[in-house]
């Protein structure tokens, strides 16, 4: 569920000169790219890399929390475009929730969700162990179950 709120990005394009056709290596790709990025002092994505090659194009893309790096080229025109997509903040959480985000935000998210289970299960062991508080244990457990599985049957 969305509820309608689209975050946004600043594109930013700039044309490169380059004098044989791009070569269809990833490594290669990047590391033109990574020259780029450098000569503007901008920062590398963390994310995943994709290389898309069509026709006569080619699409390097490579994603982050805070900015995407597009590079296109077009044999038929012979020209090469470096699109930089700097993200506004909600689409900076966005990405960070769906994973795109560097190693240590992904290990930290990893503490975080053991953490939340750690406090399930004693929280459960507490309530079961108090004869009183047992039977609403047993009906929230129930409840929270069946709600989660209503939620995944929803999405």
């Amino acid at each position: 569920m969305n509820l309608g709120v689209e975050g946004s990005y600043d594109k930013t394009s700039y044309s490169l000169e380059v004098e044989e056709p791009l070569p269809t290596e990833i490594n290669t790709l990047k590391s033109i790219v990574i020259k780029e990025l450098n000569n503007r002092n901008l920062s590398l994505p963390k994310g995943k890399i994709d290389l898309e090659i069509e026709d006569n194009s080619l699409v390097f893309e490579w994603e982050g929390s805070s900015h995407n790096i597009i590079l296109k080229n077009n044999d038929s025109t012979q020209k090469t475009e470096l699109i930089i997509e700097q993200a506004s903040i909600f689409s900076y959480l966005e990405n960070l929730h769906t994973s795109e985000g560097g190693p240590i935000f992904k290990v930290l998210a990893i503490f975080c969700s053991v953490g939340l289970i750690i406090l399930l299960v004693t929280g459960i062991l507490m309530a079961w162990r108090v004869p009183k508080y047992r039977s609403l244990t047993i009906k929230s457990m129930i409840f929270g179950s069946t709600f989660f599985m209503f939620a995944i049957i929803l999405s």
